[in-house]
């Protein structure tokens, strides 16, 4: 993102004070920070939805060009795997170990959607 705030939101079932579905906000995110790098990197669907709070200016990477600027290096991958943001972390995974595990499913996605073995 290049300049605004967008939240991000899931979707939950309330019964009170009222009864539906409300967005609880997750995250506020504001310029420097990326969205969608999760289903980028992974080619998994999104987790979330994001709404903007203010205007907001963001440049989209489309997959292709994103492999195309990496050149299969191995210090970017490593530098991407050093980087993996903690708010994909599994809510059913808090501990050390969880995380790490996480992080091993993450870099294995990583690797099997852009061919990398």
């Amino acid at each position: 993102m290049l300049s605004g705030f967008l939240q991000v939101v899931r979707s939950v079932q309330r019964k009170e004070p009222y009864t539906g579905l409300f967005w609880d906000v997750v995250a506020v995110l504001g310029p420097g920070e990326w969205i969608g790098e999760a289903s980028l990197l992974t080619g998994a669907p999104r987790n979330a939805t994001v709404v903007a709070e203010s205007e907001a200016l963001l440049a989209e990477i489309p997959k292709a060009g994103f492999e195309a600027s990496s050149g299969g290096s191995p210090m970017f991958w490593n530098c991407l795997r050093n980087s993996w943001n903690p708010r994909h972390r599994p809510a059913d995974a808090p501990s050390e170990t969880g995380r790490h595990l996480a992080r091993q499913l993450w870099v294995r996605q990583i690797r099997t959607w852009f061919g990398l073995g």
